[in-house]
């Protein structure tokens, strides 16, 4: 069994193809057939070399034995079968440890992502040296009304959190060059979000207009409760943003206690309070409640920077891999792109 905190050094991530195509499967049995086939004819077409990394999150339907008939059909696959679900990102982050290419792409395993437009995101990277990333960016989402204002405030919490660019579209149809794939590969979020993880290496991100198609075969697995579940990790696993707010809440609040504790003492002073015991029990309310929203302030400041830490925990479990294709399967890299 192998696990996500697989030592890096133990992997042998020496490219031995230009494109890693990496695919998070989960009960997909009706589209991988087609989705494998149209991926192969896009780079056939390209004449560039490449592999598929099918990771099979735990799937409940055929998928894998679909996965087993096509790598057995002799076609470019690497496949990972997880022990449980863990999630798309989870999957998505096995497949990106193993890939092999130069360049990997991350397309969904439904189809709403033509693979058809993997040569804009190709191209779009190698116009621009400079670029480390190109997200496709949708010119039409197809999924429900209730799936795009999940993604719409998630976009905006992103802006707010994470200061990122307005204009920049964090999608999951994407081409990463092999730096940032190297440090994508050390991360070691225990609920790693790639998107996240990528805009927190490089800003050099860019969009491509790509199309978008309604889902053909099944259902999103994207429910009310995994849609809040993901930005909530979003929020909490990727920035101490909150605990940060109600650390200032703390320091904040024991100032004012402090400041309204002296006003009550100087009107006791003056003569301006008569009532027996009354500025002693406001005094000591305020001195003790001021203590106490300091603390938290402390204890807020030392848990973010325990957080800032990161905790190491196993991202993924692998049940079962199928082996890398035999040369014959899968392109090489020729020597000049070597």
């Amino acid at each position: 069994m192998a696990t996500g905190l697989t030592d890096k050094n133990t992997k042998d991530t020496t490219p031995e193809v230009e494109f890693s195509v990496v695919v998070p499967v989960y009960n997909s049995e009706q589209t991988l057939e087609p989705l494998v086939r149209r991926i192969g004819e896009v780079f056939s077409g390209l004449g560039r070399s490449y592999e598929i990394v099918l990771v099979d999150d735990g799937s409940r339907d055929n998928s894998w034995r679909v996965i087993e008939a096509l790598h057995d059909q002799g076609e470019p696959i690497r496949a990972f079968r997880l022990m449980r679900n863990h999630g798309q990102h989870c999957a998505l982050k096995c497949g990106l440890d193993y890939c092999r290419g130069c360049y990997a792409i991350t397309i969904d395993d439904d189809l709403q992502h033509p693979p058809e437009e993997i040569p804009k995101l190709i191209g779009a990277l190698e116009s621009d040296p400079e670029v480390d990333v190109v997200m496709g960016k949708y010119e039409r989402k197809k999924h429900s009304a209730f799936r795009n204002a999940g993604t719409w405030l998630q976009g905006r919490l992103q802006r707010i959190i994470f200061n990122k660019d307005p204009g920049l579209a964090l999608t999951s149809f994407r081409i990463i060059n092999r730096a940032v794939l190297g440090e994508i590969c050390k991360a070691r979020h225990a609920r790693p979000r790639i998107g996240l993880i990528i805009l927190s290496i490089t800003t050099r991100i860019k969009n491509v207009p790509v199309q978008h198609q309604p889902r053909s075969q099944g259902q999103s697995g994207y429910t009310l409760r995994r849609l809040v579940s993901d930005t909530l990790d979003s929020i909490l696993n990727y920035s101490s943003l909150p605990l940060r707010m109600m650390s200032w809440l703390g320091l904040g609040s024991a100032a004012v206690s402090l400041l309204v504790g002296i006003y009550f003492l100087v009107k006791k002073l003056v003569g301006q309070i008569t009532v027996s015991g009354f500025t002693s029990t406001i005094l000591v309310v305020l001195f003790t409640g001021g203590v106490i929203l300091f603390s938290f302030g402390l204890v807020g400041e030392y848990l973010e920077r325990i957080v800032s830490q990161q905790m190491i925990s196993a991202q993924y479990h692998i049940r079962t891999e199928l082996p890398r294709p035999a040369p014959e399967h899968g392109q090489q890299l020729t020597d000049d792109n070597e």
